[in-house]
């Protein structure tokens, strides 16, 4: 009688063990999925942290172009100005 209960016991410890076995796969696999999703936002973010300064960069530098531009402009209208009058 106590063989039976004990196995019975075990039969049932095991299929416990085997589900939670299963459900740890599960939540491992689902873990892993969301450490490569982070990875690829990861890697998406330092690529914009090397884009953002190079393109403020090229900014501040047309801003300069054009600041060059507008005083040619202004410089040639002005000029323009006295010859014509």
């Amino acid at each position: 009688m106590q063989q039976i209960n004990l196995d019975q016991t075990l039969r049932q410890l095991n299929e416990e063990l085997r589900e939670k076995t299963n459900e740890l796969r599960e939540k491992d696999e689902e873990l892993k999925k969301r450490e490569t999703e982070v990875s690829e936002i990861n890697h998406k973010l330092n690529e914009h942290r090397v884009t953002i300064p190079k393109l403020k960069l090229e900014v501040s530098r047309l801003r300069n172009e054009l600041s060059k531009v507008q005083n040619t402009l202004r410089t040639t209208a002005k000029e323009h100005s006295q010859l014509t009058h």
